[in-house]
């Protein structure tokens, strides 16, 4: 009997031996983090909540002090970097413990700073540290090790998943440029989605014109630095119907403005202030509408300087502005996926 027990032992022992490995799955926490303690030059970020997100793989939690390495970490919500980049966001110091709340993260790394095209610095060389035993976040200078910004984070308890998560570590994407920041090809904070629209049909004779407009950034309020960087490549697009080109003044209203999110445009068809001027190269636009991208917001088309700003509501300051252009070559557009 004994014998018995034994080989059913080892059958089972053998079994489990065979068991196939947990499948890997990719998920992803939020940390909150309440700036207190500022340099002079960011003394307005005191006071404020900057946000950054992990990503880790669970099938790799160790089962018994209950840690898994991190796969990579963003800047939320605009998710800078997109993808996993060991130069901009090195993580191989950075694990997180899931021992017990509130759960602790271990980060530290000295990130590469993104050049401009004359060969400067975008912003000045820093170190970032999350303490697990402080539970703080501190950024300093490399240069002298002075404190430029840190606060105490919170590590979410909600777990997040799905393609977009799954999408940041295995997804493919446009490597960022020598020199600038990534276009906003990634997945950040999501406005909210509403009914479907309807397809936009041009007027007899008439068809849909769609443009890309590219936005340098470089004016950016305190609140948003932790989103945009000078240099930072916003996309938009617009859409028109050819047959309401006046003959005379060379102007068309716009149908329709969408900015590039997520991967996906997010369109807006209160388009009433807007003009297109198709006179002369390069072409302006003006144009102002509230639309919400996550929050509410007032964006502004200026035709003179063409420049774009992004306005707060209900104050209307400046969050960020940027010089424009419109490419003259019509870009694809389906009027039945006006998200495309």
């Amino acid at each position: 009997m004994l014998t018995a027990y034994r080989m059913l032992a080892a059958m089972a022992l053998a079994g489990a031996m065979a068991a196939p490995q947990a499948q890997a799955k990719i998920v992803a926490r939020d940390i909150l983090i309440h700036m207190d303690q500022a340099d002079p030059s960011h003394h307005e970020d005191v006071g404020k909540v900057h946000e950054a997100r992990i990503f880790y793989d669970d099938a790799q939690i160790d089962p018994v002090t209950h840690r898994v390495p991190i796969l990579h970490q963003q800047h939320t919500p605009m998710h800078i970097p997109f993808h996993p980049d060991a130069a901009e966001m090195p993580v191989g110091n950075a694990w997180l413990d899931l021992s017990h709340k509130p759960y602790t993260y271990h980060m530290a790394a000295s990130p590469a700073v993104r050049l401009k095209p004359d060969g400067t610095p975008m912003w000045s060389p820093y170190a970032i540290l999350f303490d697990e035993q402080s539970h703080r976040m501190t950024i300093r200078r490399q240069s002298d090790g002075g404190l430029e910004l840190s606060g105490p984070y919170v590590v979410g308890d909600e777990v997040l998943s799905g393609p977009d998560i799954d999408w940041v570590i295995n997804g493919k994407g446009p490597p960022a440029p020598v020199g600038a920041l990534p276009e906003m090809k990634g997945p950040p904070a999501m406005p909210p989605k509403g009914p479907p629209l309807p397809p936009l049909v041009a007027r007899k004779g008439g068809h849909l014109v769609a443009l890309k407009v590219t936005i340098a950034i470089d004016q950016i309020a305190p609140e948003d630095e932790s989103m945009y960087k000078p240099g930072q490549i916003d996309i938009a697009r617009i859409v028109y119907d050819s047959s309401q080109v006046d003959p005379v003044t060379h102007t068309v209203p716009l149908l329709e403005e969408a900015h590039l999110i997520a991967g996906h445009y997010h369109p807006n068809r209160i388009t009433g202030a807007s003009q297109l001027m198709l006179g002369e190269q390069p072409y302006r636009l003006t144009y102002a509408s509230s639309v919400n991208h996550g929050r509410d917001l007032v964006v502004l088309f200026e035709g003179a300087g063409r420049r774009m700003a992004m306005l707060a509501r209900p104050d209307f300051h400046m969050l960020i502005a940027g010089h424009y252009e419109i490419d003259p070559r019509p870009v694809a557009y389906d009027p039945a996926h006006p998200d495309n």
